[in-house]
């Protein structure tokens, strides 16, 4: 209910008025029905000042008219304000139906804990500074400013918005475009918005040129700012949203004044340095305080000169952008791309392109040169990227083409030895070049290493570089996502569908949309295929080779056959298309006998439930044979066949889905059943490997687990329990060998550099504490300690001991019973570990209640069992019998691939819950067509699949909304079985749309503040008294500044390192590190090696590694890069307000690690494994007190290669197992 209130003294404040209705309404509880309600104040002004006048809104009408009737007009009690009497009546508008259910439906907060804030924002909405010109320029990396466009905007205005927290440019246009424009519409309104976040730092002041003074404001951006025009000014949209002209998101619609070039040509180079002209002197020093006071946080500059002032013009003029073009797109297509992405990326300006043209024509020339000839694009990107990698970090006044001399000069060193670099195609990956779509630019990158699939393996290896990788981003790599505030469909249609329906211009050539798979569709990335030709050989040797033209149609036609009904389907066609492109293991292993078998399926309340959906079985001698290859194309130097995978994840004949161990089975045998088949692909006899499930994995909690089971009775206190000792154990990490490593496993930290398992071996073998006593390694188990508390405190990411993740197959011979399991986990020891008694079962996502259940588990099998025979080690088998399968009642699961949440009950008792009856989960509706699908139809679904990609929003808002109203509510319910739509979505094609997902209140529980909030906000966040909340709230983050530091101090090394040196010459010094546990194998102390063969492996692993850290890095600034500490650990430190987007570049970067430390293991392997440790050792001791970036962790891995010499070397001598050498 909404009431009228008068008589405010005009010198009174919001917040003397705030807290004087908080007296009466929280100090006296006969005329409310709680004891403390929600309100909302609103005070009306007119030029900045308070008119006298306002409202205050009540969360019912029953508590209104009981105000009323005590502090009305004929009420007995009276609100006083600055003397003065403050009147109230019912109000006669139509409350503001958002305000009413804020104050009815959240959580009460304590409203005067950001009373102060409340002041903050107010004061920051009153400032407005006027500007005469906004001017974009490029800021280079001698730190000069050079102004490229302007536009004289009066009237326009500098505004702070307050949600999202930006600084917002408005400017009423008197020029635009004209009605023909092919670009875009006439517009009255264009619109600048400038999230803190995006903001590098700030200067502002008077800047004197002569007789003229210019106030400026300088904004510097790590990415562009969000562009619209048309509709009218946020300031004056109206209340209902229905009634609101939506902006369209674009490049502004304007001119130049000086030139008349249209913004857009100059958006995708000069958007990140925004320099604002004011209308009056004092708009700069105004401009600081309003920032002082109104509490925001961003760097600023302490002095405007030199850097906001003008000092060049015009460095990205048209005529040089397309002169440095042009120089570009002479090149064959893999060298203008590279050249190309230098003007893309901003790294260097047109000005500078030209100047290196010779030398970039002489690099193209001398690519051909003995030595290289055969890897001549390879030694062109480690000389371009290395160019890339010196120009940001080294500032001053170092010309490009000195920079560019250097990085010729360093690689040439490395590149010209044959083993340098790696042979990713033993891996199955191949150099993948990347397009990176945003709003406002195309950014190049790459190429850098991408697992291939069956697809591209089918064409020879040289023509892999036509397959790239297109992927379509918000500004800074953000996610895409819904916003209401602009016409988002027709912006995704404007901006993304040129390119999926006709082409994609990259560097000289166009490229063409070509698939997907279902994992890269999650993250808007897409395949795109240049056209190339290959020689077909004559079937005989008289009839002559032809060229086959190989295109988007040609690919698509050649996967198989799809029947008509299937291809009315878009989303269905193309998620079959995708099979063919899911990153896959090749195999040498042919399939002898392949059978077909039915599946297991009952009727149950007239659906058709199947047991043995996605499922189906292997020999185990097929399943051996599999792993021999794995084997064989492993960086491992062994590895036991007696633990070889008793299931896997295929793609094979059009079929998809888990094959598992049939110990019944003879030969080299496949059984298919019809769930599995999804076409009628090309004939092939081998199976292409998508997943290896041979290793358990550790079993952490998160959130929404964690919100489902504390309402089913878990109490908090169980919680507590578990995150503490997950606490001690981050606490006592690094106080012993064997701490170190069981923290590492447990938090799936050091992986790639195998720390874990090093520290594990030299722990049982000896106690050599200086490992773990090095500086280098100090700091980065700090990294790894503030990883581990992140994860638990933001993601709720609790060990829980006993519990794992494991794939989930069928009993096929129909041995258990209806609600019985067989768990059998391989423990790292060999042991075989077999799960009794009952067992808390699940699958991500959870979002139901009935998505958790109790099953009983069978613990060690009867002799007399198939089990006994066959354990199928690392899975969770089903029972085939029963009304239901147990793998649908849980988040709607099958077997093709899902893994499933095994908690054992009589290790975990505090964990039992009562199960809640599971969802149905009905089958998605498919969106079909009248007529089969063309490739425009599937480019529309993916369009389409932008747009409503909201499965993400559903779950934020089905955990916000379990917060406050408890999962069983019926708006939980149903946000429970719209995220199971959403999921459906890329495959049925039936979107859930937003205007079908009920609203988060616009009070938040404070667990889910981001984490760069130093501060709670309490105008926006309440303190939860869930399980998450309070669990959040025990743990405090240590400080990152250790990062920053060390940063620093890398990029210092990085400068001051002398072209070309290593850590690899011979040592003459006596004080080296040893490690006893090695010498005693080698028989004593080794002689001194020579190592120069190494010399270009560490170069070329600098150099890569050098990139990798540029590129994944997500702090602000052109010269952040993670540490090396970060990589050797396996995270990334930096708080970010898109933690989606860290967990993304840590996954990426940990992959690309991966592809170079096998590449050093592969260099430092040998036959003879007495020369072997003797040569890896003696890297690590040359490395590993080496202040050389990326020193430290090649010393780690010529430690692990100590460490499997080692191993294989014991289990030759001691236990006969069989070694199978890497050749």
């Amino acid at each position: 209910m909404e009431i009228a209130i008068s008589n405010i003294p005009s010198e009174s404040s919001f917040s003397q008025i705030h807290r004087a209705l908080c007296t009466e309404l929280h100090g006296r509880t006969d005329y409310t029905e709680k004891e403390r309600i929600n309100f909302h104040l609103q005070l009306y002004t007119a030029h900045g000042a308070y008119t006298g006048k306002g409202c205050l809104t009540l969360p019912t009408m029953s508590t209104g008219d009981r105000f009323l009737q005590e502090y009305g007009a004929d009420g007995r009690s009276h609100v006083y304000v600055a003397g003065s009497c403050l009147k109230f009546a019912r109000s006669t508008r139509r409350p503001d139906v958002t305000v009413c259910q804020r104050v009815s439906t959240e959580p009460y907060r304590d409203t005067t804990e950001f009373e102060d804030s409340e002041l903050s924002d107010a004061l920051l909405a009153q400032s407005e500074f006027e500007l005469n010109k906004l001017q974009f320029g490029w800021i280079g990396f001698d730190d000069k400013f050079s102004l490229e466009w302007e536009y004289s905007c009066t009237p326009s205005v500098l505004t702070f918005c307050p949600d999202p927290r930006a600084l917002e440019i408005n400017i009423e246009a008197s020029e635009c475009f004209p009605k023909d424009s092919p670009d875009f519409e006439p517009t009255p309104y264009c619109c600048i918005i400038i999230p803190y976040s995006h903001i590098n730092s700030l200067t502002s002041g008077v800047i004197k040129a002569g007789p003229i003074q210019d106030p400026v404001i300088l904004i510097n951006c790590q990415t562009p700012p969000s562009f619209f025009h048309g509709g009218i000014p946020r300031a004056k949209l109206p209340e209902q949203e229905e009634q609101v002209v939506r902006l369209r998101r674009a490049a502004l619609g304007l001119r130049d004044s000086r030139t008349q070039r249209p913004h857009a040509e100059v958006a995708p180079f000069c958007s990140c340095a925004i320099r604002l002209v004011c209308s009056t002197i004092s708009g700069p020093q105004k401009f600081r305080s309003a920032l002082m006071n109104g509490g925001v946080n961003l760097q600023m500059n302490p002095s405007p000169w030199p850097l906001a002032s003008i000092a060049l013009r015009d460095r990205w003029s048209r005529n040089r952008v397309d002169d440095a073009f042009s120089f570009c797109h002479q090149f064959p297509f893999h060298s203008a791309f590279l050249f190309q992405s230098l003007l893309m990326n901003s790294v260097v300006s047109p000005s500078e392109m030209l100047q290196l043209r010779g030398k970039l024509t002489a690099l193209v020339n001398e690519s051909t040169m003995a030595g290289v000839r055969t890897r001549r694009e390879e030694y062109m990107t480690i000389v371009i990227r290395d160019f890339e990698n010196a120009t940001r970090i080294r500032m001053g006044s170092v010309s490009a083409t000195t920079r560019f001399d250097e990085s010729r000069s360093r690689c040439l060193k490395f590149l010209v030895s044959p083993s340098s670099s790696p042979r990713l195609s033993r891996e199955g990956a191949f150099m993948c070049l990347h397009v990176t779509v945003t709003p406002t630019k195309i950014r190049y990158d790459g190429p850098y290493p991408e697992r291939s699939n069956r697809v591209i393996r089918s064409f020879p290896f040289e023509q892999y570089a036509n397959f790239i990788r297109v992927t379509f981003t918000d500004e800074g790599g953000s996610h895409l996502g819904f916003s209401h505030f602009y016409d988002f469909p027709e912006w995704v249609y404007h901006r993304f569908g040129p390119f999926l329906f006709r082409n994609l211009r990259v560097a000289n050539s166009l490229t063409h949309y070509l698939a997907y798979t279902q994992s890269s569709l999650r993250n808007h990335s897409l395949w795109f295929l240049r056209d190339f030709d290959v020689r077909q050989p004559g079937k005989d040797r008289r009839i002559e080779p032809s060229t086959l033209k190989v295109d988007v149609p040609s690919i698509i036609s050649g996967l198989g056959q799809f029947d008509a009904e299937l291809k009315r389907c878009p989303a269905r066609y193309a998620a079959r298309i995708s099979m063919a492109f899911t990153i896959t293991d090749p195999t040498a292993t042919k399939v002898e006998t392949l059978i077909s078998i039915p599946d297991v399926e009952r009727v149950n309340m007239g659906r058709r439930w199947n047991f043995t959906d996605g499922v189906g079985t292997m020999s185990a001698e097929f399943a051996k044979s599999i792993y021999e290859t794995r084997i064989a194309e492993s960086s491992s130097r062994y590895l036991r066949l007696e633990e070889y995978p008793r299931a896997v994840q295929i793609r094979f004949l059009g079929s998809k889905g888990v094959l598992s161990v049939d110990h019944t089975l003879k030969g080299k045998t496949v059984c298919l059943r019809p769930s599995m088949i999804k076409f009628k692909g090309v004939d092939s006899d081998t199976v292409e490997i998508a997943q290896v499930f041979d290793r358990p994995r550790r079993f952490c909690l998160n959130r929404p687990l964690v919100m489902v089971l504390e309402q089913l009775h878990v109490t908090y206190e169980t919680f507590k329990e578990y995150q503490d000792a997950a606490i001690e154990q981050v606490r006592t990490s690094t106080q012993s060998i064997a701490e170190t490593m069981s923290f590492l496993e447990s938090h799936g930290l050091g992986s790639t550099f195998h720390v874990a398992s090093i520290i594990g071996f030299l722990a049982r073998h000896s106690n050599e504490l200086s490992i773990i006593e090095d500086s280098f390694f100090q700091r980065a188990m700090d990294f790894a300690r503030h990883d581990a508390l992140r994860t638990i405190k933001h993601r709720a990411r609790i060990p829980i001991p006993g519990a794992y993740q494991l794939p989930g197959v069928a009993d096929v011979h129909g041995w258990l019973k209806e609600g019985q399991l067989f768990i059998c986990v391989r423990e790292s020891s060999g042991e075989l570990l077999f799960l009794e008694g009952d067992i808390l079962i699940t699958k991500s996502p959870c979002g139901h209640p009935g998505d958790v259940q109790i099953a009983r588990a069978i613990g060690r099998p009867p002799k007399a069992s198939p089990f006994a025979k066959e354990p199928l080690a690392n899975t969770v088998v089903f029972s085939i019998n029963g009304i239901r399968p147990l793998a649908s009642c849980l988040a709607g699961g099958d077997l093709d691939g899902d893994e499933y949440t095994v908690i054992p009950l009589n290790t975990n008792p505090k964990l039992r819950v009562k199960p809640y009856r599971p969802s149905a989960y009905p089958a998605a509706a498919l969106n079909k067509l009248e007529q089969p699908c063309t490739q425009n139809d599937i480019g529309k679904f993916v369009l389409d699949y932008i747009i409503s990609d909201n499965i993400s929003q559903i779950a934020t808002t089905w955990l916000i909304l379990a917060d406050s109203d408890g999962i069983f509510g019926p708006v939980c319910l149903k946000l429970s079985d719209l995220q199971s739509k959403a999921v459906d979505f890329p495959k049925s094609g039936t979107p859930v749309p937003v205007k079908d997902i009920p609203r988060k209140h616009h009070l938040k529980p404070d667990w889910s503040a981001p984490e760069t909030m130093v501060k709670l906000d309490h105008r926006r966040y309440y303190t939860s008294q869930r399980a998450i909340g309070r669990l959040a709230r025990e743990i405090e983050l240590p400080a990152t500044d250790d990062v920053v530091t060390v940063m620093r101090e890398q990029l210092k090394n990085l400068l001051s390192e002398r072209s070309g040196a290593t850590p690899l010459e011979r040592n003459g010094s006596h004080d080296i590190p040893r490690l006893t546990v090695i010498e005693k194998q080698l028989g004593g102390i080794p002689p001194q090696l020579n190592l120069e063969e190494l010399v270009p492996t560490f170069l070329f692993y600098r150099t890569r590694l050098h990139t990798i850290c540029r590129l994944y890095s997500i702090s602000a600034g052109r010269e952040s890069m993670l540490t090396e500490e970060e990589i050797f650990i396996g995270t990334i430190v930096a708080n970010t307000p898109q933690p989606g987007k860290r967990k993304a570049n840590i996954s990426r970067m940990r992959e690309a690690c991966t592809f170079l430390a096998n590449h050093v293991r592969e260099a430092l392997h040998g036959q003879d494994l007495a020369k072997c440790l003797s040569r890896a050792y003696a890297v690590w001791q040359r490395c590993t007190q080496s202040f050389l970036f990326g020193a430290r962790t090649f010393a780690w891995i010529a430690l692990g290669v100590c460490v499997d010499t080692m191993t294989a070397m014991e289990e030759e001598k001691q236990q006969g197992v069989s070694i199978i050498a890497k050749e």
